[in-house]
């Protein structure tokens, strides 16, 4: 099982944030791309209650059933996504990944007034992707209920060595200038 990630320049400018875009059923939602570990086929991982990536323990998180949505879990590929922050480490499944995409922070929009239940919590605002519309998770609520912190338990012999994710081979880097 290989963890697909490689290191950036310093090429990027610090006035952009980055995002990984992924495909969930049928929806588009974007991640904060320093939250993203790497990533994993889903035929080798063989998941049930979570993964062990380059020893560290990824607790799974059901995503697609917190928010009420079709999975993908029975669906043939899919990447495992693998999530860190503050200590916590969680996977989700999600159909395929679509690129990584940077833009500026004033690019990221806000939630439009119809999201005023608990999804207000699920959501950090949205983004334009290719034709369409990526909304942006917060990665706090989605690792809320994972176990962790620096409890040694979930490290299986070496520290929090991964750095952020960046591009898988195959991945997009789409630059927004305009929307």
């Amino acid at each position: 099982m290989s963890v697909h990630r490689q290191t950036m320049g310093s090429a990027l400018q610090m006035s952009t944030s980055r995002f990984v875009i992924a495909t969930f059923g049928v929806r588009l939602f974007a991640f904060d791309a320093d939250a993203m570990r790497g990533s994993l086929a889903a035929e080798e991982t063989g998941w049930t209650e979570g993964i062990t990536a380059e020893g560290i323990w990824y607790q799974k998180i059901d995503l697609a059933g917190r928010m009420a949505l079709p999975s993908d879990s029975d669906a043939p590929g899919g990447r495992m996504l693998l999530l860190v922050e503050g200590g916590r480490h969680g996977c989700i499944r999600a159909a395929r990944l679509n690129g990584v995409m940077e833009c500026e922070p004033n690019k990221v929009l806000p939630l439009s007034p119809h999201f005023q239940g608990e999804e207000r919590q699920w959501y950090q605002g949205m983004i334009l992707f290719e034709q369409s519309v990526a909304m942006v998770l917060n990665i706090a609520w989605i690792l809320q209920e994972v176990g962790g912190g620096d409890d040694p338990a979930h490290r299986i012999g070496q520290p929090d060595a991964l750095p952020p994710f960046a591009e898988s081979p195959g991945l997009v880097l789409s630059k927004v200038q305009e929307c």
